[in-house]
């Protein structure tokens, strides 16, 4: 699971390997589910890691 934001989402699901994160049944915006032979692939991993530090590195400070 990776949080990436809504404006990411579309791009993280293009990468292969991911999938919308429906942990509830329903899909959870912003966030998608990757396999774990795609979290293996170094660039995969690195594109999502890329799209994931982007949004967070934008959300105010706790």
């Amino acid at each position: 699971m990776i949080r990436v934001g809504k404006k990411n989402e579309a791009a993280a699901l293009a990468v292969e390997g991911a999938g919308p994160m429906t942990f509830t049944g329903r899909p959870m915006s912003g966030m998608v589910d990757v396999s774990d032979e795609a979290l293996a692939d170094d660039a995969r991993r690195g594109e999502w890691l890329r799209l994931s530090l982007g949004f967070v590195g934008a959300l105010p400070p706790k």
